[in-house]
C-alpha cells in the first residue's frame, strides 16, 4: 500500500473497499478457467486487517464466479448466463468461508450481505438493508457484500460489482470508495495500438467523452476503467476527490483538456504509477472542493483554462438532499450538475437565433464524415459489448461507412430545408389598425430520450438547432460511445449528452421552468417511467404496433408485395408492420398467396386459431403476441370478420402509430383512414412510409403517438410553437 493511499485511509472515517475479479484471480486471464489465487486473497486480508484500526470497512467482493467454476469442476469460463449464475450461486458460500476465516485469523469478524439494484432503488428494502448494515458497522463486523446473481444478472453482465461499490457508498454514507482492478489507466488513444499513448493522470469531471477513452474490459472480470469511472460519478454526492493508482510504469503522463464542470463536482486526480501492492487502485474521497496535490507555477488556474463556474442555488436549496416521491435522497450535486446542463443549454438556445444555424449544422455533417473512423471504431466497442443482444437490436445499434454518409446527407437535407423560425403563419388587420400575426418561434431547450439507434442523435441534434432550439440528448447506455462520437461534432453547449444516469435524468426531468419539452422514445417501461415522473410536457414516441388490414377485394399481389416490404426491409424500426390482418372471406387464397414471400424472407409467422391451419410452417400465437413490437423478423398474423373486425382489432392493440389498408374500394379506404386512429393511415403503401423524410418533411426527431401539439412525424415546423407579434402605430386600448 502506498503512502499516499494510506493517508487517505488515515483521514477517512469508512472506507468502501471494491475488490474486483482479476485481482483475485490466478495467472492465466481469459484463456484459462477463473481461478481465485489464495496468497493474493491472504495479503489482500492483511490489507483490510491494517486499515480496520480505528474503523470499519465495508467489502465489495467479486470471485464467486471464480470460486464457483472450482467447485463446479468446468473446464473454462461459463459463457451462458444461467451457467454463470450457477457458478456464482456454488463459489459465494466458499468466498464467505475464506473470507470468514482469514479474517478470523487477523482478529475480524465479518458478515455476509447480498444485494441488488432493485434493493436500492426501493425506498423501503434501501432502508431495510441500510439499518442492517448499520447495525454490522456498529459492532465492528466487516460487511462484505455481493450482488444476489441468483436474482439479478446486472453485474454479472455488465460490471464486475463496480456500480454496486458506487452505490454502497451512499448505502454506508462511506467517505472513501478504493477500487482495486487490473485496469492499466485511462490514457488519450489506445495503448495497444498507439505505443506513444499518454496516461491521463488527472480528470476534473467524468463525462461521456471521458468514458469514451475507457475501453474494454480487464484481463479476467467484466468490468473495466469505463466501469470505474461510472462507478465513481454514481457515488452519490460524496465522490469529489478520486485516485486511480495504475501499474504501467513505462507510459508518460499527460495533462487532458479542461473540461467544464457544475459548482461543487469533484475532481479528479490520477496517482503516479508504481508501489502499489495489488496491480491498481482507485479511490473516492468525497467533500474536497479543491485539487490536493500540488499546482505548479505553469499550471493554469481554472479562469485562466476557460472553465465556466456552474450557476448557483441559494443556500437554503443546498441544506439537505432533497428527495423524489417514493425514490431516495438526490444529492445536492446531481440537483446542481442537472441544473449547470439546463442552463448552459437555455443560454446556447438564446445564441442561436443570432447564429446561421443552417451552416451550424453543414459543419456538423462535415465533422461527422471527417471523424468517420473514430465514430467507427466507437460503434465496434458498443458492439462488442452488446454481443449477447439480438440480431434486430444489433442492427439498430450498428454503423458502417454506407450509414455514415446517410447521416451526413440526412444533416444536409435538413439544411436545406426552409426555416421555420419567423414563418408567418397567418396575419389580419384588425379595424383599429392593428397587424396581428401568427409567427413560429423555437421552442427552447428540448430534452430526448432514446435507445439504441446512434443515428437518431446526428437527427435530433440537427433538426433541434435547425430549428432554433438546443437540446439534451440521452441515449441509451449500450450506444454510450458512439453516441458521444458524434455528439462532439456539434456545438457543445447547444447540443449536450446526459449521462446514462438515472438520478441525474430523475433531477432533469423536474426542472419544468429550464426545459420546455421531454420526447422519450422507447419502450412501453421508459415511456410510462418518463410520463410519471417528468413535470416538463411531454409527447410520447410509443412503440410502433403497426398493422395491415387485406380486404376482401385487395390485389394480393400488391399485398404480398407491401407485407414483405413492411416486415422484412428493416424489421428493427418502428414503422415495420408487426401484426398482419386477412378478411375471413379470403383468408384461405389470402394467406396461400402471401406467406411463402414471407417465409422466404426469414418471418416466422405467428397465428391465431383461425390462421393457423391455413398457413404451413405457421407457431400458434401466444397471449402477448398481439399488440406486441416485435422489432424483429416475427409476425403476427390473424383472420378477422369483415372492417369492423379490423377496425375492432386495432382498437385494442394498436399504439396509434401506423395502420395500412390493401383495397381497390375508394369507400372502404375512406372509412378505414377515417375511422382507424393512428398518427398516419395508408392506403395501398407500405407501413414504411411513416418518415419524416419519406413524407417530405426531411429528418425527423421521431413519430410522435400524443395528439397535443404533434401527431405523427415530427420535422422542423413540429419542433417550433406559434406566437402572436402585433404591429401597431400608437394605438391604445380604450
Amino acid at each position: 500500500m502506498t503512502n499516499p493511499l494510506r493517508s487517505s485511509f488515515a483521514r477517512c472515517r469508512r472506507p468502501v473497499i471494491k475488490i474486483g475479479s482479476a485481482v483475485l484471480a490466478g495467472a492465466g486471464g481469459k484463456a484459462a478457467p477463473p481461478s481465485l489465487d489464495r496468497r493474493k486473497f491472504a495479503r489482500l486480508c492483511d490489507d483490510i486487517a491494517a486499515i480496520a484500526h480505528g474503523r470499519t470497512p465495508v467489502v465489495v467482493s467479486s470471485g464467486a464466479v471464480a470460486l464457483g467454476v472450482e467447485r463446479l469442476e468446468l473446464s473454462q469460463r461459463p459463457k451462458e448466463m444461467a451457467l454463470k449464475q450457477a457458478a456464482a450461486a456454488a463459489g459465494q458460500s466458499r468466498l464467505m468461508r475464506l473470507y470468514d476465516d482469514e479474517l478470523e485469523a487477523r482478529g475480524l469478524r465479518c458478515a455476509q450481505v447480498l444485494l441488488t439494484h432493485a434493493d436500492i432503488a426501493d425506498r423501503g428494502r434501501y432502508l431495510n438493508a441500510r439499518r442492517a448494515l448499520a447495525e454490522l458497522l456498529a459492532r465492528s463486523v466487516v460487511p462484505v457484500i455481493n450482488e444476489n446473481d441468483t436474482v439479478s444478472v446486472e453485474e454479472i453482465k455488465f460490471g464486475d460489482n463496480d456500480a454496486l461499490a458506487g452505490m454502497v457508498v451512499d448505502l454506508v454514507e462511506a467517505d472513501l470508495l478504493v477500487i482495486l482492478t487490473d485496469a492499466g489507466g485511462l490514457y488519450g488513444a489506445d495503448p495497444h495500438k498507439d505505443p506513444s499513448a499518454r496516461r491521463i493522470p488527472f480528470v476534473e469531471r467524468v463525462t461521456p467523452e471521458i468514458e469514451a477513452l475507457a475501453g474494454g474490459e480487464s484481463e479476467v472480470g467484466t468490468g473495466g476503467m469505463v466501469t470505474k469511472l461510472r462507478a465513481a460519478r454514481r457515488a452519490p454526492g460524496r465522490a469529489a476527490r478520486r485516485r486511480r493508482r495504475a501499474h504501467r510504469p513505462d507510459r508518460p503522463e499527460e495533462e487532458p483538456p479542461a473540461l467544464r464542470r457544475a459548482r461543487g463536482a469533484g475532481d479528479v486526480r490520477f496517482g503516479r504509477p508504481g508501489g502499489d501492492l495489488h496491480l491498481g487502485r482507485y479511490s473516492v474521497r468525497p467533500r474536497a472542493r479543491r485539487v490536493l496535490g500540488r499546482r505548479s507555477a505553469q499550471d493554469p488556474r481554472p479562469a485562466q483554462r476557460g472553465d465556466r463556474s456552474g450557476p448557483g442555488l441559494p443556500a437554503a436549496g443546498l441544506r439537505r438532499a432533497p428527495r423524489r416521491p417514493g425514490g431516495h435522497a438526490v444529492s445536492p450535486e446531481r440537483k446542481l450538475a442537472a441544473l449547470e446542463m439546463a442552463q448552459r443549454a437555455r443560454l446556447a438556445a438564446r445564441d442561436l437565433l443570432r447564429r446561421d444555424r443552417r451552416q451550424i449544422v453543414l459543419d456538423a455533417a462535415d465533422q461527422i464524415e471527417r471523424r468517420s473512423a473514430e465514430i467507427l471504431a466507437a460503434n465496434e466497442v458498443d458492439l462488442s459489448r452488446a454481443g449477447a443482444e439480438s440480431a434486430a437490436f444489433l442492427d439498430r445499434l450498428r454503423l458502417d461507412r454506407r450509414r455514415i454518409q446517410e447521416m451526413a446527407a440526412a444533416l444536409r437535407e435538413v439544411a436545406a430545408l426552409p426555416d421555420p423560425v419567423g414563418e408567418v403563419v397567418e396575419t389580419r388587420t384588425r379595424p383599429n389598425g392593428l397587424r396581428v400575426e401568427r409567427v413560429r418561434a423555437p421552442l427552447g431547450v428540448i430534452l430526448m430520450i432514446y435507445e439504441s439507434r446512434p443515428n437518431v442523435t446526428a437527427e435530433a441534434a440537427a433538426l433541434c438547432l435547425r430549428s432554433g432550439n438546443s437540446a439534451l440528448l440521452r441515449g441509451g447506455s449500450e450506444a454510450l460511445q458512439t453516441n458521444s462520437a458524434i455528439a462532439a461534432c456539434f456545438p457543445e453547449d447547444a447540443v449536450q449528452l446526459v449521462p446514462p444516469d438515472r438520478t441525474l435524468l430523475d433531477e432533469l426531468l423536474q426542472l419544468d421552468e429550464q426545459i420546455d419539452l421531454c420526447i422519450p422514445r422507447g419502450g412501453p417501461s421508459l415511456i410510462r417511467f418518463i410520463a410519471d415522473r417528468s413535470r416538463i410536457p411531454v409527447i410520447k414516441h410509443y412503440q410502433g404496433v403497426c398493422h395491415l388490414y387485406v380486404a376482401p377485394d385487395a390485389d394480393l399481389e400488391m399485398a404480398s408485395r407491401i407485407a414483405v416490404n413492411a416486415k422484412a426491409q428493416r424489421p428493427g424500426v418502428c414503422n415495420a408492420l408487426e401484426c398482419l390482418l386477412v378478411d375471413g372471406r379470403i383468408a384461405s387464397e389470402a394467406l396461400a398467396r402471401m406467406t411463402p414471400a414471407l417465409r422466404e424472407s426469414g418471418v416466422e409467422l405467428r397465428c391465431d386459431e383461425r390462421a393457423l391451419p391455413l398457413v404451413p410452417g405457421g407457431v400458434a400465437a401466444m397471449a402477448g403476441d398481439f399488440g406486441r413490437e416485435f422489432l424483429d423478423l416475427k409476425l403476427a398474423v390473424a383472420v378477422v370478420d369483415g372492417i369492423d373486425g379490423a377496425l375492432r382489432h386495432i382498437a385494442r392493440y394498436g399504439s396509434r402509430h401506423t395502420e395500412a389498408i390493401v383495397t381497390r374500394d375508394p369507400a372502404l379506404a375512406n372509412r378505414f383512414m377515417n375511422e382507424v386512429d393512428a398518427s398516419c393511415v395508408l392506403w395501398n403503401a407500405s407501413t414504411r412510409f411513416n418518415d419524416g423524410g419519406e413524407l417530405g418533411l426531411g429528418a425527423e426527431i421521431g413519430i410522435s403517438t400524443s395528439k397535443l401539439h404533434a401527431y405523427g412525424p415530427m420535422g422542423l415546423r413540429e419542433l417550433t410553437c406559434t406566437r402572436y407579434v402585433v404591429r401597431g402605430d400608437g394605438q391604445v386600448r380604450t
